[in-house]
């Protein structure tokens, strides 16, 4: 299973000349150019310490850094094989417990959590960075959020030498240790990396008073996979979906269906791909929107019928909840293997589209969709998109107001995401911080949603209903 290495906020803050591109083409750019470029990719992932710090990848022949990157993704990150300054799957595992019993199993899964989320909440992640401790300790950093913390100590407080873990003084290690120096001549950076692979081992004193800290047990593997299900009931269980999950199967004559489900716990970019087929198959995506534990025709949100062994996909906005995908025979009796791809990237800030060729995809609408967001001066339109398969009788509803805003429905020119004013199938422009309602029987077809503020000046918050 690959793991996804690339944090694409990040690659595109470092790299000004990419802000334009969206994450797959962040993605593309790093792998067919900005690896063998020596771009910094994540806050994360240092595939110099990758390779210094595991001497048989190079006498295996694994030399560019885009080998690095495939070998780390494919199979270091599984191996427990260390990569990182500041992630340690094993210590992130017995400093956050919990994690266990919410099924973040296994380092990949680990990594994923990190990524996604113990950055941005400050969790500790390794033995020789806690960036808590490192806030505290160093004054000038008081104004940095978590995640700036992570890169300052990456890029910059290594190198400087500065404290970043109650585990660990490097001038200390330094200072204990004479023969680091007088035989290597080892810097800050070296020194750290000398501690994590050999230091700890070793039994080597790390703090003023300290003791030696014991070797850290790799953290316990994912369970086995189990095979996914032929029914909604019989669902292979995917948990809480973060970062990339890849699941290799095969459908034939007699299991026609298979079945996955997963939990998004926020909004959501989710991109679900399958590929590698010999034979036609297809793609849906169900959204459990009544939490019974199944789904039926009425609740797909996304189904994708390519023509023979062509790649299917379904990618949109998704909110928080429960979600089940079918791989199904594009031809009754068919046989073939297909490789899976659940690729979900959490969603932050503004999430409305900010034009009608912008508009924020939300497929396939089916069931009830909630999407809290805001508009006013520094954001004045969030469009979003639906698509509607048959007739359905559509609900529209705008709460949650503290000023006033109005609600439109358009449908598309030729369904193509562009919107005139004859195209405007209804309006609510209620007063103040009256709800917006509307309600209508629509044919099937390409509409848009807009939330605009009532008046020039108004600022609000609002939670947007769509049901059928």
């Amino acid at each position: 299973m690959a793991i996804n290495l690339l944090d694409a906020d990040f690659y595109r803050a470092v790299n000004p000349d990419l802000r334009g591109l969206n994450n797959q083409q962040a993605l593309d750019h790093l792998v067919n150019f900005g690896l063998n470029e020596g771009r910094v990719f994540s806050p994360v992932v240092d595939l110099d310490f990758y390779r210094r710090n595991n001497p048989g990848l190079t006498a295996a022949g694994l030399t560019t850094r885009r080998q690095l990157y495939d070998h780390l993704s494919n199979f270091g990150v599984r191996e427990n094989r260390p990569f990182s300054l500041v992630f340690n799957p094993a210590f992130y595992a017995s400093a956050n417990p919990g994690l266990t019993s919410a099924g973040v199993v296994g380092s990949e899964a680990l990594l994923n959590h990190y990524q996604n989320f113990g950055i941005n909440e400050g969790r500790a992640s390794a033995i020789a960075f806690d960036p808590n401790f490192y806030r505290t300790v160093n004054p000038d950093l008081q104004q940095l959020n978590n995640r700036q913390l992570v890169e300052h100590f990456q890029f910059i407080g290594v190198n400087e030498g500065r404290t970043s873990s109650p585990n660990f003084n490097v001038r200390f290690y330094l200072g204990a240790n004479p023969d680091l120096q007088q035989a290597f001549g080892f810097n800050f950076r070296q020194a750290f990396e000398h501690y994590l692979s050999n230091g700890i081992q070793e039994g080597r004193i790390a703090t003023p008073g300290g003791t030696p800290l014991p070797p850290l047990p790799p953290p316990p593997p994912p369970p086995v996979p189990v095979g996914p299900g032929n029914t909604p009931e019989t669902a292979l269980n995917a948990g809480v979906l973060t970062g990339t999950q890849i699941f290799n199967q095969s459908i034939s004559s007699t299991n026609p269906n298979d079945y996955y489900r997963f939990n998004l716990s926020g909004p959501t970019n989710l991109n679900v791909v399958i590929n590698g087929m010999t034979q036609d198959a297809n793609l849906e995506l169900f959204f459990d929107s009544n939490n019974d534990g199944t789904v039926n025709a009425t609740e797909r949100v996304g189904l994708s019928t390519q023509p023979g062994t062509l790649q299917d996909s379904i990618t949109g906005f998704f909110t928080s909840g429960n979600y089940f995908v079918n791989v199904s025979q594009g031809v009754a009796g068919a046989e073939t293997p297909y490789n899976l791809n659940l690729i979900a990237t959490p969603v932050t800030g503004d999430i409305g589209g900010n034009s009608a060729n912008t508009a924020t995809n939300l497929g396939i609408l089916s069931g009830t969709r909630r999407i809290d967001e805001f508009v006013g001066d520094p954001d004045p339109q969030d469009y979003f998109r639906f698509v509607l398969n048959d007739v359905r009788n559509v609900n529209l509803l705008l709460t949650g107001l503290n000023d006033d805003a109005d609600l439109r429905l358009y449908q598309t020119v030729n369904n193509n995401g562009a919107v005139e004013q004859g195209n405007l199938i209804a309006q609510s422009i209620q007063s103040g911080t009256t709800p917006e309602a509307l309600s209508r029987t629509l044919t099937p077809g390409d509409y848009l949603v807009l939330v605009s503020p009532g008046f020039q000046g108004v600022n609000t918050n609002y939670s947007l209903t769509l049901s059928t």
